[in-house]
């Protein structure tokens, strides 16, 4: 929430809570239709598949793609143990990047870099 707002702004402590509350509470909707769609299928492990049918199906779908292309670049970063030193190198491949990967490339770029600084 603080990188959207300047630097000198104020963040109450109210906000803070609604924020937090909401996204739990988004995080448990998408779980439990997960979770449902699972049972439907006699399963009892949720994939990311799961999630990102549930958020396809609870209105999300405009999400879908973009989360998919973020999954398949997260395991190749998982399968090569690349670390965020590594990423000047991430839009070097021979084959020729398409935009909605360029944007997936940058948000997991900014992932790692805040997964790092945690």
């Amino acid at each position: 929430m603080r990188r959207v707002l300047p630097f000198n702004a104020k963040i109450d402590e109210d906000s803070i809570k609604i924020m937090q509350q909401c996204v739990t509470e988004f995080i448990g909707l998408v779980a439990n239709e997960a979770i449902h769609k699972c049972h439907e299928k006699k399963r009892f492990k949720i994939n990311s598949d799961d999630l990102l049918e549930a958020m396809d199906g609870l209105g999300f779908e405009d999400y879908v793609p973009l989360l998919n292309i973020f999954r398949n670049r997260y395991r190749e970063f998982q399968e090569r143990d690349l670390y965020p030193d590594q990423l000047q190198s991430l839009g070097s491949s021979s084959r020729e990047v398409l935009p909605e990967e360029e944007e997936a490339n940058t948000f997991v770029k900014s992932i790692l870099r805040d997964s790092e600084d945690a």
